[in-house]
């Protein structure tokens, strides 16, 4: 039974531990294994590593993963794992998913390319096969692979072998190919961390968003984190998108030089107040409450300017005409961050002549507003709006998904119409999706380890086990 795995994350690594046992053929499709656990730890994103998982040891890890490990170290289960603490994901990271993937990596063939598209080998869409199901036609993964540059240098070639080869022959080698590799079962673990939302209205691209020119000024996700921090000394002016947890977190990550008026941030948001849903779960979590705390202790500073500034107004209005042309009108303060709520980003411009980046944003009538337009001028934009599920690569499949949304006829990633196929991870709206805020609803990776034994046991409904 062979086995593709679309994505290099826990729930592709917890998948195939369980299929490899089961002694099928598996073969990962991902850059590296760990996923963005993985960019977390190894880019120690501030915050971000240092922040607690979302459940205890026993619900984000599995008795096969901990017993591996066990084994390999020979110490109990207890010595190793506390079941009932909840790890940071560093812990995580070090103790469990790192030392998984190296075992992992033995076990599997691991393909670094990039998947381009899976589709059946022959059958269409609207095709069936008569007195067979459409499991009987193996399934294709076109992936592209970047040939390595030593391959064609002087450090594995002599120059005499360099030269008669001839410059047009090898870079015809060096240009990246289209291969396929066949299989029996297709797993999609690519999740959706590597799909962030974009800026514009319903998460679509605003205005020139695409443009080339914003390349190295927008940033998207988790990727803000790894491109923004530590952040660097000629960003002055920074704007961000979107008021959830990751928004807060990079609020937090930036914050002394926020209070060091440094730096003025200016943050867009639908929500009628920012960071008004998730400060809902302010007991539960103690990120929320620095977060909080923060937000309290830049109004009260603000305020404090305020009052200064009116006393300061107050007396300079006081003053002789002759002595206001000599002191300076006292200057308004500015929030820091300015929250701009209730808006919505339209467009975004880079000018030819000018190293700002310029934020069009505006505010609806409906919600309160007085449908207004505003540019803000940065030098970074982080757009953090939260991640959707895509599937784009699947479109040659038979697969139940929605016109817009990885949807499954159940959430258990399993598709009827195309069996074989699985959707592993999110795979309903309510948890796979946020608002535009980033504030929706989290998908758990212990939501997505509960599916393991599910797809297993469709699996082994069309194969069976080596030996039996």
């Amino acid at each position: 039974m062979k086995i593709g795995i679309i994505g290099g994350g826990p729930l592709a690594i917890e998948m195939s531990l369980r299929l490899t046992t089961l002694g099928a053929e598996v073969s990962i499709f991902s850059p590296s294994l760990g996923g963005k656990t993985k960019l977390f730890e190894e880019e120690n994103l501030s915050v971000k590593s240092t922040e607690k998982m979302t459940g205890t040891w026993s619900e984000i890890t599995t008795h096969a993963g901990r017993k591996v490990l066990t084994d390999q170290n020979g110490e109990s289960n207890d010595a190793l794992f506390d079941t009932e603490l909840t790890p940071s994901i560093s812990e995580y990271w070090e103790k469990y998913l790192k030392p998984l993937s190296k075992f992992i990596q033995k076990k599997v063939t691991h393909i670094r390319g990039t998947v381009l598209r899976v589709h059946k080998r022959f059958l269409d869409l609207d095709e069936e096969i008569e007195g067979r199901t459409r499991l009987f036609d193996l399934f294709r993964v076109v992936y592209l692979i970047n040939p390595n540059e030593d391959s064609f240098s002087e450090k594995s070639l002599d120059k005499k072998t360099l030269d008669s080869l001839g410059d047009d022959v090898i870079n015809s080698l060096k240009t990246p190919m289209e291969q396929f590799n066949d299989f029996d079962i297709v797993i999609d673990a690519s999740g959706v961390l590597g799909n962030p939302k974009k800026m514009g209205p319903s998460s679509t691209l605003a205005l020139n968003e695409s443009s080339l020119s914003l390349k190295e000024k927008v940033f998207y996700g988790i990727e803000s984190f790894k491109s923004l921090l530590p952040l660097k000394e000629n960003i002055k002016k920074l704007t961000i998108i979107g008021s959830g947890e990751s928004s807060g977190k990079l609020l937090l990550n930036v914050k002394d030089l926020i209070e060091k008026e440094s730096m003025q941030v200016s943050l867009v948001t639908t929500e009628d107040e920012a960071f008004q849903k998730i400060l809902n779960n302010l007991k539960k979590d103690s990120f929320l409450k620095e977060l909080n705390d923060f937000l309290e202790e830049r109004k009260v500073s603000f305020e404090n300017k305020r009052t200064s500034f009116e006393k300061s107004l107050r007396e300079w209005r006081d003053l002789e005409d002759y002595m206001k042309a000599k002191i300076p009108r006292p200057q308004e303060p500015s929030k820091n961050p300015a929250f701009f709520c209730g808006f919505n980003a339209t467009s975004v411009d880079k000018l030819i002549d000018r190293e700002e980046v310029f934020v069009t944003i505006e505010d609806a009538p409906f919600r309160g507003n007085s449908n207004s337009i505003k540019t803000i001028s940065c030098d970074k934009v982080a757009v953090l709006t939260g991640y959707e599920c895509s599937h784009h690569l699947f479109g040659g499949l038979k697969a139940d998904f929605s016109a817009s949304k990885k949807q499954t006829s159940s959430d258990n990633g399993l598709h009827p119409n195309e069996p074989g196929f699985y959707t592993l991870g999110p795979v309903n709206n309510k948890k796979s999706q946020s608002d535009h805020s980033g504030a929706g609803q989290r998908y758990k990776l212990h939501d997505g380890l509960e599916q393991l034994k599910v797809i297993e046991d469709n699996i082994l409904s069309f194969f069976t086990k080596v030996g039996d």
